[in-house]
């Protein structure tokens, strides 16, 4: 684990990334956190690099951009935990059972406050992962044993491999959490989609050669142009199956001002409003399909059978003919 008691002095390890009571003991968030450090990040990391990243912080002397690699993973293990086992860290567990945990000189939140938190720790703690695999895909030699992790090599093969990538097209502001939402949708389309579209042969080729350390230019090209293609889709998609690109679902804001204050109403989006925003990606989808069937045309070979349900062949001295 990346946290432990000889150095948590007063909670001073956990200040950086949770503003915490330096009465807080080591020993009650112990078990949340290791939780969540096997949890998240092990699977992400694999055993070799979770391995090094514990030789890092036992390590006298880190550089620094080992130190920088571990307060990323520490941030997002310790977001993370108090997330996962908010509840659970709000009870005693002793003799008598499970009790909940009371003072005289400090009241527990109220709902919205509680679940304000809750949501705050998850989208930061989910964040700070992303942050992590970043930074460790730009200092690759400096870690090797990440790409031998099965994120890595699988990442590798995805059109769209992170959050940065579907903010370049719309915006959501960095988002694992909706990244992670889309995930399936996006590996959905390009293969049912453009997989089927290019045909086997060119994307299995495609796939293969993204998977390797240098990737030729005109398969990198390709990824490029297949991005907004699998992201407006996999959007579209998303918004058809739960009405929201978020968890939060779709609402328009409006004041109202029949309490003689301002105050936001929060009224849902109908059907038709959640249809037209589908519409609209999937809009877009298409422009962009243009266009990646414009450079596969030029480099692959490829032709479009949009507008037409014969099927395309050399029919040069043969006697078939479709009536």
């Amino acid at each position: 684990m990346i946290f432990s008691k000889e150095k948590w002095s007063n909670a001073d390890e956990m200040m950086p990334f949770i503003s915490v009571s330096r009465s807080l003991e080591f020993q009650t968030v112990e078990a949340p956190l290791r939780s969540a450090f096997e949890k998240f990040l092990r699977p992400l990391l694999g055993d070799l690099m979770t391995e090094d990243l514990i030789a890092i912080y036992t390590a006298t002397s880190p550089t620094p951009v080992q130190s920088r690699l571990l307060f990323l993973a520490q941030m997002a293990n310790a977001r993370l935990a108090f997330w996962d086992n908010y509840d659970e860290m709000q009870m005693l567990i002793g003799g008598s059972g499970t009790l909940r945990q009371e003072s005289e000189d400090a009241k527990t939140p109220y709902k919205y406050q509680e679940q304000a938190l809750k949501r705050s720790w998850k989208e930061k703690g989910f964040n700070a992962l992303d942050d992590l695999l970043k930074y460790l895909e730009e200092h690759k030699p400096e870690f090797p044993h990440f790409a031998e992790s099965s994120y890595y090599t699988e990442n590798k093969k995805a059109i769209v491999r992170n959050a940065a990538e579907i903010d370049r097209y719309y915006f959501i502001n960095g988002s694992r959490l909706i990244y992670l939402r889309l995930k399936q949708h996006m590996q959905n389309i390009s293969i049912g989609m453009i997989k089927a579209r290019i045909g086997t042969a060119v994307y299995d080729a495609f796939i293969a050669n993204l998977a390797t350390d240098t990737p030729e230019d005109k398969y990198t090209k390709l990824r490029e142009a297949l991005i907004p293609v699998v992201v407006f889709y996999s959007l579209a998609r998303l918004v058809k199956e739960t009405g929201s690109i978020t968890e939060k679902g779709l609402f328009f804001d409006s004041l109202s001002g029949s309490t003689g204050d301002n105050e936001t109403v929060h009224q849902p989006v109908s059907d038709e409003r959640i249809m037209m925003q589908a519409n609209m990606l999937e809009a877009d989808g298409i422009s962009y399909w243009k266009i990646a069937e414009k450079l596969l045309t030029a480099d692959f070979e490829y032709t479009s059978s949009a507008g037409t349900l014969i099927p395309k062949r050399d029919n040069t001295d043969k006697k078939s003919f479709w009536a």
